[in-house]
Formats: structure tokens, sequence, C-alpha cells
């Protein structure tokens, strides 16, 4: 089962998962539906996608994220994707602009 606590915000409480129950939950669903019938390419990237993105794996991130990015795209165009350029950025904020 996993872990959530309570959040209230001007008298409203709900429920929120936390990060690391999120993660095994997403986890546990990439491998389960991985080869399920009907499953996507495009559907177990963008859960990897979100599975990087929760453990702040930036270079996967990176990755993955130009993997999905339209295939008739430049890589000039690719690298100026807002989705790109955020990853890049967070990338640079980590190693430096030379590294990343």
């Amino acid at each position: 089962m996993p872990s959530r606590r309570d959040v209230s915000v001007a008298g409203l409480t709900v429920s929120i998962m936390t990060s690391s129950s999120r993660l095994q939950e997403l986890l546990a669903q990439a491998l389960d539906q991985f080869d399920a019938a009907g499953a996507t390419v495009a559907s177990n990237v963008r859960r990897a996608s979100r599975i990087a993105s929760l453990c702040k794996d930036y270079a996967n991130q990176l990755w993955l994220q130009w993997e999905m990015t339209d295939l008739s795209a430049s890589k000039t165009q690719k690298w100026q994707d807002p989705a790109i350029a955020r990853i890049k950025a967070e990338l640079d904020t980590l190693l430096g602009a030379e590294a990343g």
C-alpha cells in the first residue's frame, strides 16, 4: 500500500502520495505493463520519463525527451524545445555549463 500523507490548505484536507511511494508505484506499473497487450513504445517512454523526473535523473530525462521530440525537427530545433531546455538547465546547474 503506497504511503500517503494528509495536507491541509485553507480548511481543505487532501491526501497525497509521498515521492518515494509514487516512484514505487510507477516502477511497479512500468514492469507490469511493459509487455502488456496494447502497450505502446510511446507509453513506456513517457512512463520512463516520469520515473526519471521523480529520481531527478536529468541525463536520462534529456535523452527520453530528445527521443519524444518530433522526428522531423532538426538538432537546433530540438535544443530549443522548452522541455529539453529546462532539463539542460537543470544539468548545467548541477554540473556546470561546460559539462552539460
